[in-house]
């Protein structure tokens, strides 16, 4: 059901057994799970935005800022692991070799993004985000040769 993050060997209460009903059966399930996945989604963005504003008025080094989140991120995956909490596999050269190109996009943009931070304020950064799925369309357009969505 829509509150599947409750483990299943707890018993769930009835306030969420009427929740899930209720979804399921006046607003249909999937459309209303990506609703909440959309609202949530924008909420931690839109969280780490100001929060990144935040950490770089105190503490003017964005790439430190960024560096600090990125250990941090690692360590509690580690611990998770550690812990049983999730299933890590072990890396392996042959596997992590095909991201490094994305990872490297993946540092350089949020570097750039914490560099529009520092320099401009939060609303100007979140244009420019919401920006980009139209400049990949538009790239995908002219070197893929895809259709512009409609």
């Amino acid at each position: 059901f829509f509150f599947d993050f409750i483990p299943h060997h707890h018993s769930r209460s009835s306030f969420w057994k009427a929740i899930d009903s209720a979804a399921m059966q006046y607003m249909g399930f999937e459309s209303l799970h990506t609703a909440l996945v959309v609202v949530a989604y924008s909420f931690c963005s839109g969280g780490m935005i100001l929060f990144n504003k935040l950490a770089m008025h105190h503490m003017p080094y964005p790439s430190l800022v960024s560096v600090i989140q990125f250990l941090t991120c690692t360590i509690a995956i580690q611990c998770l692991g550690l812990f049983n909490a999730i299933e890590l596999d072990p890396l392996q050269w042959h596997k992590v070799k095909p991201y490094l190109v994305y990872n490297a996009a993946f540092v350089i943009s949020i570097y750039a993004n914490m560099k529009a931070l520092e320099g401009s304020n939060v609303d100007t950064v979140i244009v420019f985000r919401s920006c980009a799925p139209l400049a990949v369309a538009f790239l995908e357009w002219m070197f893929m040769q895809r259709a512009f969505p409609s």
